[in-house]
């Protein structure tokens, strides 16, 4: 008798490979009509999770077409069929994909466009929290505000990408409303003149609804020492020292100012070991 793990690690290979050989030894020699099921039910299958990544990536599968992203989808598939039940991190791994993607390489700010729908879809899924009022902040001491550890919204997204890929989201969504126009969408985006451009942007979910915005390069790198738990003082000495010959230095106010308007901060908390 067939062991059910061996035709179970059968089914699972024949799926991610196209390649039903490895069924024969499960199947006698008239079992032609299950062999054909298989073949509908793995075209159903491959057709079903192309939808689930093109639900994830709209704007990709948009600049590129259905035919396209459909073929770009199965060549990703092969290595990538989902390892969990649930989908919602489906797709993680597709910028990335992107990048080395000989075919999409047409289209060079594909894969930036791509992470920044990642990131929103992953600030879409993550956690609800309370921004942190402004006034509670204004209320710490000048004394302990460079002890001060912010708490980020666990919605904060961060993206240093190599085009304006806000630009260009923008762009298809503001042609879009009614029904998606390829011929309307290729003429806005013909009007930003797009360049490649080092962008810096925040994708967070405060409330309902995803907002995304752009911030220079010593706030980026502020953020990016308040996720690692940093304090104020340390963030924005790194900040700083970033930022010394960029030909745009680093203003701590304003980039607090920004941060504040953006609702990145849920809380804060003083560093113990600053404690006289």
């Amino acid at each position: 008798m067939t062991r059910l793990r061996d035709f179970q690690n059968a089914f699972i290979y024949a799926l991610e490979h196209g390649d039903d050989t490895s069924l024969t030894p499960h199947f006698r020699e008239e079992d032609v009509v299950i062999k054909n099921r298989f073949s509908i039910y793995r075209n159903n299958v491959i057709y079903s999770l192309t939808e689930a990544l093109k639900a994830a990536y709209p704007v990709v599968a948009q600049l590129v077409g259905d035919e396209f992203f459909s073929a770009t989808a199965r060549v990703w598939l092969k290595d990538n069929m989902p390892q969990q039940a649930s989908l919602v991190e489906f797709g993680d791994a597709f910028p990335e994909f992107l990048d080395g993607f000989e075919p999409a390489q047409a289209i060079p700010y594909l894969s930036a466009v791509a992470r920044l729908e990642r990131a929103r879809l992953q600030a879409n899924n993550a956690a609800d929290a309370t921004p942190l009022d402004p006034v509670v902040i204004s209320q710490i001491s000048p004394e302990d505000l460079p002890a001060v550890i912010f708490r980020l919204h666990p919605s904060l997204r961060m993206e240093t990408i190599g085009w304006p890929a806000h630009l260009i989201w923008d762009a298809h969504h503001k042609t879009s409303a009614g029904g998606y126009d390829t011929e309307r969408t290729a003429e806005a985006l013909a009007t930003l003149n797009l360049k490649p451009q080092q962008t810096h942007l925040v994708i967070i979910r405060p409330h309902l609804r995803i907002t995304m915005g752009v911030v220079d390069e010593g706030t980026m790198v502020l953020l990016r020492q308040f996720s690692q738990g940093e304090k104020l003082q340390t963030a924005a000495e790194v900040a700083h020292e970033a930022t010394t010959n960029t030909g745009a230095p680093f203003n701590l106010s304003v980039a607090l100012q920004d941060l504040w308007a953006k609702q990145v901060f849920t809380g804060f908390h003083k560093d113990r070991s600053s404690s006289p």
